[in-house]
Parts: C-alpha cells; sequence; structure tokens
C-alpha cells in the first residue's frame, strides 16, 4: 500500500491521511492525525530500520530554528516517535533521505539573515532514537533545493544538484554525491545541467534513479534523467562499467507544476520495475 498525508490547497494545510491500495484510495478511520501547525518542511518515506512510513515534520520556533517531530505509521495509526528541542538554524530547502543501514539523514538547507541567502552544509542524522550531528572531513558544498534518495541495494544514497548561495544566489549545481553510510564521494560522471527544485525518486532494481523537471537559472525544465547501474561506480568515484551512466531523456507530457519541480512522490509499488507517480498537489 501506499500512504499519503497532507499537504495544502488554495485555502488550507490539510492533515489528512489516504491510502492507496492498488486500485482505489480511501481515507483510514483514525481517532487522530498529526498536526501540520507551524510545519514549513515534511518528507513522508519508508524506513527500513523501523519496518513503517515515517513522517518528518520540521517545525519554526520563534528564534529561527526548528524542532524535528517524527511519527511512524504501522498500518493502522500514528504514533509520535521523537520531538526534539529546537536545534536547527534553517529557513527552507533542507532535503532528507535514508542512508543504507536505515538511519534517517538530512543534509544542507537556506537560511536567511539581514536581506542575504546563505547555503548550509550541515548534515544530521536520527538513528530512531536520537538526533546526532555528523561532521564528515569530505562533504558536498553547502546548497538548499537538491535532491536525495537510497538504493538499499548498493548501499548508497546519492545527492544531486540545488542552488548555490553565499549571500546571493548564484545559480545552481550540477554534481552527483554518494554516501556510503560513512564518506561523502563525489561521482566523475556526466550528469544533468544545472538544476534545483526537482523530484528524484529510485527505480524498482534498487539500482537506478528518476530525476524529473526542476529549475535553472533560464526557468522551468521539463527533462527525465535516468542514473543507471549505481553499484558500477567505484570507491574512488570513477565509472567501472559502461552503463554506468547518466541518460537524458526528454518526455513533453510529464507533469510540470507552475514552479517546475515534480511536487510527487514516485515508488515502484508493485516490484515490477514501474514507477508510479503520486501527486501531492
Amino acid at each position: 500500500r501506499v500512504v499519503l498525508f497532507g499537504g495544502s490547497n488554495t485555502v488550507q494545510t490539510l492533515n489528512a491521511t489516504w491510502e492507496w491500495a492498488g486500485t482505489a484510495w480511501s481515507p483510514p478511520n483514525l481517532d487522530s492525525q498529526p498536526s501540520n501547525d507551524g510545519v514549513l518542511t515534511r518528507y513522508l518515506s519508508w524506513s527500513p530500520r523501523l519496518s513503517q512510513v515515517v513522517l518528518l515534520q520540521f517545525i519554526e520556533t520563534e528564534d529561527d530554528h526548528f524542532r524535528l517531530r517524527v511519527w511512524g505509521w504501522d498500518g493502522t495509526a500514528w504514533e509520535l516517535r521523537l520531538l526534539t528541542e529546537p536545534f536547527y538554524t534553517c529557513k527552507y530547502g533542507l532535503e532528507a533521505g535514508f542512508d543504507p543501514r536505515g538511519d534517517i539523514i538530512w543534509f544542507g538547507g537556506e537560511y536567511w539573515g539581514a536581506w542575504v541567502v546563505y547555503g548550509l552544509d550541515y548534515m544530521l542524522m536520527w538513528d530512531g532514537n536520537m538526533v546526532s550531528w555528523l561532521n564528515p572531513a569530505v562533504r558536498p558544498p553547502a546548497r538548499y533545493a537538491h535532491g536525495m534518495c537510497a538504493s538499499y541495494r548498493t548501499g548508497r544514497t546519492a545527492l544531486f544538484g540545488g542552488f548555490r548561495c553565499d549571500g546571493h544566489c548564484s545559480g545552481a549545481f550540477n554534481d552527483t554525491w554518494f554516501w556510503d553510510g560513512e564518506v561523502w564521494r563525489r561521482v566523475h560522471a556526466d550528469g544533468p545541467p544545472l538544476r534545483a527544485s526537482f523530484g528524484v525518486a529510485g527505480e524498482g532494481d534498487g539500482e537506478t534513479l528518476l530525476l524529473f523537471g526542476g529549475w535553472d537559472n533560464g526557468g522551468e525544465l521539463d527533462e527525465t534523467w535516468i542514473l543507471r547501474r549505481m553499484g558500477d561506480f567505484g570507491r574512488d568515484g570513477q565509472v567501472n562499467a559502461t552503463d554506468a551512466v547518466l541518460l537524458s531523456i526528454r518526455l513533453s507530457d510529464l507533469p510540470l507544476d507552475n514552479f517546475g519541480r515534480l511536487d510527487a512522490q514516485a515508488a515502484d509499488l508493485d516490484g515490477d520495475g514501474i514507477l508510479t507517480v503520486v501527486d501531492r498537489q
């Protein structure tokens, strides 16, 4: 099944839970639901460590910090798993993902102060019990509105793109990085052109990433890119097989919202290697 939570329409923020059983959407009968009040950023994904769908909510406090609130969905009810003290100075644009061990990691973000904008290179992890700061010696440059996605078969989490800001926004990145649970390594392979605010998801084979849309300095993008065979990138970041490449496919009929990003989640629902895109608008 696929679970969907929250979102917003033109009038209000929503906090309803829906499930997709393969043929139709239905709302489960729940006594209570997570609140979306004060939530600036949220992520919903499967946690292999907890064997649950996990909802992360970043709630802004009065001093421009965040509280992290984590909920677990067991198929019948939401359970509050964590509520932290304020700890993270960020406005928008941080991205979360899962590393191969099942820990939740998040990286980067955007901070506004005195009419300037800065990208961040903070990295934190939640192991199912506590939040920890990570300080790897090598890491991607500071950024926000990038994309992250884990491949559990290859044991790596991929990071791509995002906006570059060092007091003012000076464009976007098009670099690709892998996190193996211990270190970051940059992948030396041709990738999509510069972009940020795109959608990224993993395909059913566990070694392929799908990227769609986004925004560059010239406006909205409607390209689809595929990163094949993540396992063929060596520990030095070099390509060790001819088919471990990024392929560009332009599909003009794919959905593109007014902001140029794929505001949806995609998943292989039945293991056939075909992605189903669930719109979150």
